[in-house]
């Protein structure tokens, strides 16, 4: 294992910047070596050179190989392992910044799955990665050589999903809309803050979407965190008045009113009709109960 961490600034000063990279490293990982459940306040990539592993988040598990490349935004609970029997190799950058959050729609918007890129020749991310975990010092010289292998990682990216693209290929806007709320569901979203975020006015935005999609965003944003209302309530001991504010609701009752309206029951009945029940995993895995056992590191 080889890690350089970038420490010349603390991590909220790092925020403030554009793009700022957080550390950077890789790990040959051991059968069955996991990490997680945690939660981080910066964004990860990590990319597989070799081997396999799985990698658990937001309700999903995905199952990973060598070429695949798999992401983390910050502020999100995951957990990954290696396979028992065939073990990842994988290296990791970790950043952050007010431009980190368009990496979510610039790039990962354009993969057919929320959090993987497949298919893909990592090694060439791992070289430029390995050649900053050698780094011993958060020197103001490392400091320069760290972010500019993220940018230089950034460039490989964009040339490698959309140098070769078809247009069809290319995420619309809309569905570059979508994405966003996909990703940030659990916050309390306007959409003219969307739409701001966006640049156009929210009459386009909110027609654009409705062509592309058949629902407005709102509706389907309101859709999205009830759904994972439901989640919650039937995989976790969560009090509903955590789960409502964790989904971006200013209003306990609010909450309950419109959960009533999307399940037939409040929150409270929704959960005790599905305590004598085999609990949904949502495609967490079979060895789901031991990690929601494991303690969240912040």
């Amino acid at each position: 294992m080889g890690e350089f961490i970038e420490s010349s600034f603390d991590l909220e000063t790092k925020k403030k910047a554009d793009l700022e990279v957080v550390m950077m490293g890789y790990e040959e990982c051991s059968p069955g070596h996991s990490y997680g459940p945690t939660i981080r306040s910066y964004h990860l990539l990590h990319f597989i050179t070799r081997g396999e592993g799985t990698f658990f988040i937001d309700g999903a598990e995905y199952r990973l190989q060598a070429g695949d490349i798999f992401y983390i935004p910050e502020d999100r609970v995951a957990y990954y392992e290696a396979s028992p029997t065939d073990p990842w190799h994988y290296a990791w950058c970790d950043f952050t910044g007010r431009r980190a959050e368009g990496f979510r729609y610039q790039f990962m918007s354009c993969a057919s799955e929320r959090y993987v890129l497949r298919g893909r020749d990592t090694g060439g991310y791992a070289d430029v990665i390995r050649r900053i975990s050698v780094l011993k010092e958060a020197t103001p010289s490392n400091y320069y050589l760290a972010n500019s292998a993220l940018l230089e990682i950034f460039s490989m990216m964009e040339r490698d999903f959309f140098a070769n693209a078809s247009v069809s290929h290319i995420p619309t806007l809309a569905e570059q809309i979508k994405y966003y709320l996909d990703m940030n569901y659990s916050e309390n979203l306007r959409m003219s803050d969307l739409a701001e975020t966006f640049s156009i006015h929210p009459n386009y935005l909110s027609r654009l979407f409705q062509n592309r999609f058949h629902i407005s965003p709102k509706k389907y944003l309101l859709q999205l965190k009830l759904s994972k209302a439901a989640y919650f309530l039937t995989v976790t001991e969560m009090p509903v008045s955590s789960i409502s504010v964790s989904l971006g609701f200013d209003d306990p009752l609010a909450f309950s009113k419109a959960f009533r309206k999307y399940s037939g029951c409040s929150p409270t009945k929704y959960r005790a009709q599905r305590s004598g029940q085999e609990q949904v995993r949502a495609g967490m895995g079979p060895d789901m109960s031991r990690i929601e056992q494991k303690q969240i590191r912040i």
